[in-house]
This record gives structure tokens, C-alpha cells and sequence, in this order.
């Protein structure tokens, strides 16, 4: 029945130790959960305040040149209804362009010049950097004159497209001018090109190896990190991009988006739409997105390790105790004095020692011993320990 007891208690601790593990392993796994709906979140805000920060600068520089544009325009709307000619008002878009592109350093690095088209001047053209159209130039066709006619009297914009004064992608604020009876006078332009603008998107910084995108609304590439890549469709990057072009072009949300970016590296990529209709875009690499998270996993398995260790030591420490204590309970048929010379013997105390500790003689104490021996059925201390005490051994 001994025997039984004891493998039953055994099979307790292990079982203890089983769910102890389980416990903490269940905790590591939670708390991982939970740490990782935290990082992702502040993943998100942290990619959310990098769009907000590079939309603001575009905005900005975007409005900055639309109202210069509108002010411009404006001021030759009333040079030709006070009658200055075209001469007087050529001589001002010079003179415009002049100031405008040596005055501002911002400017200078991607505003190209001042233009316009005069219907009240008999169609005649006029570039403020001095560009001249070829004979089979028609103005109508061009993108800059279908923006200024939709937008009705407001600056419109085009959608970024190759300048055939430059020969470089461009953007044009266009703005068609009336005469207090509505009559058209002409078409007032501002050129600028897409450099500053490319900078700001491809700058959007979330971690390093990280970079931005910028899509036009055909989906196009506007800003890359990769120079090639400009002009090109978002399609033709590779075929990992058409499931998220899709979803673009269908107003589905693009969020961490697992991708091949076009160097072959595995990466996560985020989209947000512009009030313009473009598309603000981040890569950033795998390894670096997830790498938090990773080291905050890790963490928490060294923590729950260490724990699960030292409670399960202290297990181990207690059922050793307990086994010692069990022995004696066990052995009911010995008296007070039995017993307690029983536990001193089990601590490896010397029986002069228990003599001087329980206040008798060692004669007293033999005789305890010698009983002891008769009723555990032992011949030796060897014996004794053997028994009772796996963790200790003492000479007789």
C-alpha cells in the first residue's frame, strides 16, 4: 500500500509539472497576443502619421503653386481688360517667370515657368522662359488647356504627363480667364515638376529599408526609389502588385499587405488615397516590420521559461518535504519520543546530538533506536535511509 501511495504521489508531481507547463505556455502564448495587438496598432499609427506628414508637405507645396498660379492669371485678366496688349502682357509673364524661378529657392526646384494661350490676342502663345511651340503644336490637345476648360474659371490640375517643352513627366495648374461678360480671354499655365513631390513620397519613412510610393490615379508610378519605375503602371512592377491594384482601383483599403517588392525581398506594403485622387504608398521589409515583434516574443518565452523553472523546482522541493513528512505519519505505531527521534535520524543528526537536543541520555536514545529498527523493520541506519530517505545516506 506504501508503495501505491508513493507512485501515486509521484504521478501527482508530474502531473503538476504537466499543468504548470501548460499554464505558462498559455500565458506566453496570451501575452504574446496581446503585446502583438498592441504593436500592431502603434505600427499603425506610427504609418498613419507618416502618410499624414507627407501629405501635409504635397498639399501644402500643391496649394502654394495653385494660388500663385491663380494670382498670376488673375493680375493678367485685369492687365487685358484695363487694354494692355499682348506685347505688355508677354513682358509680364517674362518678367513673372523671372522673379518667380530666381526669388524663391523652393520654386526654382520645381516650378519651370509661366505660360499662356490668348484667344483675345488672336490665339497667340506665349512661354515666360522663352519655349516656342512647333507649326503642328494644337494647344486644345494638350492637357493643361481640357484642365483649364473642366475647371471653369477655378485652377484645375492636370494629371501628371510628359511636358513637351521638357520632355520630363510634369504637373500643370491651368486656369481659363473671362472677361467681366464671360467671354473667354485665354488660358493662363504653371508647369512644375514632380521632383519635390517625389522627394517628400519616396522620404515617407516608417523603419530603415523602408520607402514611399506615389501612385497617380491611373495607378501609375509618380515617385519610386527606383528611378525606372517612374511613369510605369503599378501592374508591370511585378505580379504580386495586381491583387493590390485591384484593390486600389475598387477603393478597398490596402493595409500591411504581405508583397514581393521589386527587388524579390519580401515585404509589407500600406496604401492611402489623397483627396486628389493619388495614392500615398510604404514599403517596408519583412524582416524589419516584424522584427519587434519577433524580439518581443522572445521576451516573453525567456520570461515564462524562467518561471515555469523555478516554480517547478520549488515543487520538486516541496514533494521531497512532503515525502519526509509522509513517513512519519505513516508509521503510527510509534510513540511521540519514536518519532521525533525518527525525524532527527532522517536530518542526518548524530545520536549523541538528538541526546543533547530532546534533553535524554544516549542510553534513552539507544533504546529508542533499537525499537525504531524492530518496528520499521530495518536492521542499520544504512537500511533506514534507504527506506525512508532517497536524498541522504549516512555512515551507521
Amino acid at each position: 500500500m506504501k508503495e501505491i501511495a508513493k507512485q501515486g504521489n509521484s504521478r501527482s508531481i508530474y502531473i503538476q509539472i504537466l499543468i504548470v507547463l501548460l499554464a505558462f505556455t498559455l500565458l506566453v502564448f496570451l501575452s504574446s497576443s496581446f503585446m502583438s495587438g498592441i504593436e500592431n496598432k502603434h505600427m499603425f499609427n506610427s504609418i498613419e502619421a507618416a502618410f499624414n506628414d507627407t501629405e501635409i508637405h504635397i498639399n501644402a507645396d500643391l496649394k502654394e503653386l495653385e494660388t500663385l498660379l491663380f494670382y498670376v492669371s488673375e493680375t493678367i485678366r485685369l492687365m487685358i481688360m484695363r487694354g494692355y496688349n499682348f506685347d505688355m502682357v508677354s513682358t509680364y509673364i517674362n518678367d513673372i517667370t523671372e522673379v518667380t524661378m530666381s526669388g524663391d529657392e523652393r520654386l526654382k526646384e520645381y516650378a519651370t515657368g509661366i505660360y499662356g494661350i490668348f484667344d483675345v490676342f488672336d490665339g497667340k502663345f506665349h512661354d515666360g522662359t522663352g519655349w516656342q511651340p512647333p507649326k503642328d503644336y494644337v494647344p486644345e490637345e494638350r492637357p493643361w488647356h481640357k484642365a483649364a476648360v473642366a475647371a471653369n474659371g477655378s485652377v484645375g490640375v492636370t494629371e501628371p504627363y510628359t511636358a513637351m517643352a521638357w520632355g520630363i513627366f510634369t504637373l500643370t495648374f491651368a486656369r481659363q480667364i473671362y472677361d467681366d461678360g464671360g467671354k473667354v480671354l485665354g488660358i493662363v499655365c504653371l508647369d512644375i515638376l514632380l521632383d519635390r513631390i517625389r522627394e517628400y513620397a519616396v522620404n515617407t519613412y516608417f523603419t530603415q529599408g523602408s520607402y514611399g510610393l506615389l501612385l497617380n490615379r491611373q495607378l501609375e508610378m509618380l515617385a519610386h526609389s527606383d528611378k525606372s519605375l517612374w511613369g510605369k503602371s503599378m501592374r508591370d512592377i511585378n505580379s504580386s502588385y495586381l491583387a493590390v491594384a485591384d484593390d486600389l482601383e475598387q477603393g478597398i483599403p490596402v493595409i500591411k499587405r504581405r508583397i514581393i517588392n521589386y527587388q524579390g525581398e519580401a515585404s509589407v506594403v500600406s496604401f492611402r488615397q489623397m483627396k486628389n485622387g493619388w495614392h500615398i504608398g510604404m514599403v517596408i521589409l519583412e524582416e524589419a516590420y516584424f522584427k519587434e515583434m519577433r524580439r518581443m516574443r522572445l521576451i516573453l518565452i525567456v520570461i515564462g521559461i524562467v518561471f515555469a523553472a523555478v516554480y517547478i523546482t520549488i515543487l520538486f522541493r516541496l514533494s521531497r518535504v512532503s515525502k519526509e513528512l509522509e513517513s512519519l505519519k505513516e508509521e503510527s505505531n510509534l510513540t511521540v519520543k519514536e518519532q521525533e527521534v525518527f525525524a532527527l535520524l532522517l536530518r542526518g543528526v548524530s545520536p549523541k546530538e538528538i541526546g543533547y537536543t530532546m534533553n535524554i541520555s544516549h542510553h534513552t536514545v539507544n533504546f529508542h533506536k533499537t525499537n525504531l529498527y524492530r518496528k520499521l523493520g530495518v536492521q542499520s541506519m544504512h537500511e533506514l535511509f534507504s527506506k525512508y530517505s532517497s536524498s541522504k545516506q549516512v555512515k551507521e
